[in-house]
């Protein structure tokens, strides 16, 4: 080979490196916003997800809250109905058992219990 064959030889390699390099740039360039590209729309869907998780959990814990307090109204309701229906049982039973006493019986008594007051 001559010595022009190795320049353009010489020439022609370095310009093919030069384009080869270029391309490798441009290649690993395209791949790496592919690869941001991907793991951004990965961290899009997995926040998406967890705030859907989140908002569920909300809904479900707000609807535990609702249940408990159902549940203990209706357990105060049930305990103040038990507590007045004690209450007012012994109120009614002795009227029911004995019968109403006439004007006048009342009437004595009264006067018993001052005449006794004003003995002692």
């Amino acid at each position: 080979m001559t010595t022009i064959g190795w320049i353009v030889s010489v020439a022609a390699f370095v310009v093919a490196a030069v384009i080869f390099f270029l391309l490798g740039i441009r290649y690993r360039k395209s791949v790496a916003e592919r690869e941001i590209s991907s793991a951004e729309e990965e961290a899009t869907r997995i926040i998406n997800e967890a705030i859907k998780a989140g908002e569920t959990k909300k809904r479900e814990s707000i609807l535990e809250a609702k249940d408990e307090i159902h549940k203990q109204r209706v357990e105060a309701d049930r305990e103040l109905k038990e507590r007045t229906d004690k209450e007012s049982a012994p109120e009614r039973e002795p009227q029911a058992e004995r019968p109403p006493e006439p004007r006048h019986a009342a009437a004595n008594n009264q006067t018993t219990e001052i005449i006794e007051a004003g003995a002692r």
